[in-house]
């Protein structure tokens, strides 16, 4: 079974009521690349992992996970 990344970043989306859309504009992301963010398929650059951890503080490791 694959393990599903973003827990960190799952939880700040529901805790803001914020969409898979929401957080891919608010990161200036497709929604096709959150998307694949979450189902594990694909990880974040540094440079976006970086923007989402300034924007979010959730530490840059804690989007590797």
């Amino acid at each position: 079974m694959k393990k599903r990344k973003g827990n960190q970043l799952r939880e700040y989306m529901l805790k803001n009521g914020m969409s898979q859309v929401a957080l891919a504009q608010m990161f200036k992301i497709s929604e096709q690349y959150i998307s694949h963010y979450f189902a594990g398929r694909r990880t974040f650059g540094a440079r976006i992992a970086l923007r989402i951890s300034k924007l979010t503080g959730i530490p840059m490791e804690e989007l590797y996970k």
